[in-house]
């Protein structure tokens, strides 16, 4: 009786360890790199406060992965350089409003979508030579207009940001 509870208990721990083979512990940036820093963020768009919105995202979603150490540009071992190059929004949902006249239809727009397009590159903080050559990655997020549509319209606009900051930094600190 004791062989065969050793022999269950030997099949579930091969079971349970097998499951885990796909997994990786630790960071997946180079090894090279241990500290990156931020620097300033350009705007190609007519939206106010773009840059430190963009900036504010990289860095949190940064601190966030903790792959890298975030640190001032003299003393990184690489710096990220970002560009916001457009940013547009659009309506992707509409209510029916009521009408006075039976044949006519109007709708409101009651879901908006904030779509942003930033280009960004990894570089030596000596010589600017490229260790990402520039790319480009899009954010997205969705808004209702519930209370002040420029107030919601701004949040959107941080939300999208933060999405390409996601993926900017995904894309950074794995080995590449």
């Amino acid at each position: 009786m004791n062989n065969g509870i050793a022999w269950l208990a030997l099949a579930l721990a091969l079971s349970l360890g097998n499951g885990c083979l796909g997994y990786r512990l630790g960071s997946m940036a180079d090894p090279q790199l241990k500290t990156i820093a931020v620097a300033r963020v350009d705007n190609d768009t007519d939206e106010p406060r773009v840059s430190a919105y963009a900036a504010s995202r990289l860095r949190s979603r940064l601190v966030t992965d903790g792959a890298l150490r975030l640190v001032e540009s003299s003393d990184a071992d690489c710096i990220l350089k970002a560009r916001v190059r457009s940013y547009a929004v659009s309506s992707v949902g509409s209510a029916k409003l009521p009408s006075a006249d039976p044949g006519q239809q109007l709708y409101m727009t009651s879901v908006w979508r904030v779509t942003v397009t930033v280009e960004y590159s990894l570089v030596a903080p000596r010589g600017d030579k490229p260790l990402i050559a520039p790319r480009t990655v899009n954010g997205a997020a969705e808004y209702t207009d519930l209370i002040d549509l420029d107030v919601v319209r701004q949040d959107g606009l941080r939300q999208a940001l933060y999405d390409a900051a996601g993926k900017i930094v995904r894309d950074v600190t794995e080995k590449w």
